[in-house]
């Protein structure tokens, strides 16, 4: 699998995400999946982080995550 993601291209934008949840606190890797589901809409997560409740996209779309 190939994941056309460059950090240093989406900076501005994991910034943003960051600072926009810093009270939870959101790591980068957490930044990361973030962004990715903002450019790929249909996307779900997978994870067992309960952080991935709380966050939202800059839209304000709550994160789709898998069932588990």
């Amino acid at each position: 699998m190939r994941i056309p993601f460059g950090i240093e291209a989406q900076a501005q934008d994991l910034e943003a995400l960051m600072t926009r949840f810093s009270s939870v606190p959101m790591s980068l890797a957490d930044a990361c999946v973030g962004r990715l589901v903002e450019l790929l809409p249909d996307a779900s997560v997978f994870t067992f982080d309960s952080d991935f409740t709380i966050y939202r996209t800059r839209k304000g779309r709550p994160i789709q995550l898998v069932d588990y």
